[in-house]
């Protein structure tokens, strides 16, 4: 390997790299995304009101305001509860052109947790899943 191709291969690791912790947060919303399709849309709805201890109204009324996905709901208020904000902030920032993975480290989230809270929340909409059969 010459030493231009060695420099090359370094700069993509490393750009490979700098960006997995970035990439985390949509691997978390595409699991709540997938999860939520095996649902009717109420009970997905009810099981992320009670995991985030946000009104049902609350957060049907957000959707319909932002037309948010479920997971951008979740993203926005866990974000929202991890920096200190609101929903309504969030939301207005991720509009306005900046990337979860930007809103992310602009307000440090703690990805661990974030990860750690969206598998509880998988977890609930598993049991939704099983309790709708």
């Amino acid at each position: 390997m010459t030493r231009t191709q060695a420099a090359i291969s370094a700069a993509i690791l490393s750009l490979a790299f700098a960006a997995v912790p970035l990439s985390a947060q949509y691997v978390e919303m595409y699991k709540v995304e997938n999860r939520v399709k095996e649902l009717p849309e109420q009970d997905a709805l009810n099981t992320l009101a009670k995991h985030l201890g946000i009104p049902l109204d609350t957060l049907k009324s957000e959707k319909a305001e932002y037309k948010a996905s479920m997971g951008e709901l979740y993203a926005a208020h866990q974000f929202a509860k991890q920096s200190g904000s609101d929903f309504k902030s969030m939301m207005l920032e991720f509009r306005s052109g900046k990337s979860w993975g930007e809103l992310a480290k602009a307000k440090k989230i703690d990805m661990d947790q974030f990860k750690k809270d969206s598998n509880q929340l998988e977890e609930a909409l598993k049991k939704t899943e099983r309790a709708s059969r």
